[in-house]
């Protein structure tokens, strides 16, 4: 059999991959789950925790063996290897393990060099919505995207900027503003959105993309937007109203050329980016500013109607 010929945009790969719950443990040489009150259902997370090993090393072998047929030379890093640093000239990233290595991984990737990021679901025990791929699935998914018959979608990602210094990495799923010790009221801010400002206290607020809309955001009762959309929103969780007072800004769907402006009034407020990667100091005074822009894009093969189960 011949050598396939290959796209020369495909000629620097990387393979992110993480370690599974079993390799974690036999590292920091802990023992398995155990549980005196309920010892079925430690049987049943020593069982999950197998199965998720062995299928994720499984998928990875697959993703390994299509790259090889194509001729491609990769390299293999893992998500939790702080010093490494992806390349500026690589064409694409791929994937394997869920939804947090996916997360984790477009941090780092820009689409201003062309680099492209393909997801790989390595296991049926993770989350995959970000993941296009799985083990049965990624040799015609990859054979396509070869041929140029698949290309990546743009997806909008925000930017952070605290007290003037924009943050280091863009948001692919959502900022959330809150307090340390997130109960009902701790949670003080000023909003302005547009031309409207109000103080509102409450548990948080969230601001999201439209590909991070059908996480927490969703649930908080945000509008779930299509994941290539380019508008973003922002949602307050359980906003205290006293009847007196007409609560405006509990909600909203912003274009790209909108702003959110958060000034903290909490003494121990915390931003947390895309759920717990990234964490900031938010004390009283202190500003944020929340907005988006194309260079910030994230080129990623997505199913583009991944989010439609979620819109109501």
């Amino acid at each position: 059999m011949g050598q396939t010929t290959i796209t020369p945009k495909l000629r620097r790969i990387v393979v992110v991959t993480k370690s599974t719950c079993k390799e974690i443990h036999a590292e920091n040489k802990q023992p398995s789950v155990e549980s005196v009150l309920h010892p079925e259902f430690a049987q049943a997370a020593n069982e999950r925790a197998d199965l998720a090993h062995d299928e994720h090393h499984a998928t990875l072998d697959i993703v390994q063996q299509i790259l090889n047929k194509y001729a491609l030379s990769y390299r293999k890093v893992s998500r939790d290897d702080s010093n490494y640093i992806l390349p500026l000239d690589t064409d694409l990233v791929i994937t394997v393990g869920g939804d947090g290595t996916f997360l984790a991984t477009s941090h780092f990737v820009s689409s201003r060099q062309g680099t492209a990021i393909l997801g790989v679901m390595s296991s049926s025990t993770s989350i995959g919505h970000y993941c296009l791929a799985n083990a049965s699935n990624f040799a015609e998914i990859f054979d396509k995207l070869v041929l140029g018959a698949l290309q990546p979608t743009p997806i909008l990602r925000l930017s952070a900027t605290l007290n003037g210094k924009e943050l280091p990495l863009p948001v692919l799923n959502e900022v959330t503003v809150t307090d340390e010790r997130p109960v009902a009221g701790t949670a003080k801010y000023t909003l302005l959105v547009g031309n409207e400002h109000q103080v509102h206290a409450s548990f948080g607020l969230i601001v999201s993309t439209p590909s991070g809309s059908t996480g927490s955001y969703c649930s908080a009762g945000g509008k779930v937007l299509n994941v290539y959309d380019r508008n973003f929103g922002y949602q307050g969780l359980g906003i205290v109203s006293p009847p007196n007072k007409t609560i405006i800004l509990r909600s909203g769907t912003l274009t790209e050329s909108d702003e959110v402006y958060v000034r903290s009034e909490m003494d121990t407020g915390k931003i947390f980016i895309d759920g717990k990667y990234l964490c900031y100091e938010f004390i009283r005074g202190s500003e944020l500013v929340v907005s988006t822009s194309e260079e910030l894009d994230l080129l990623a093969y997505v199913n583009r109607d991944c989010n439609l189960p979620y819109m109501k």
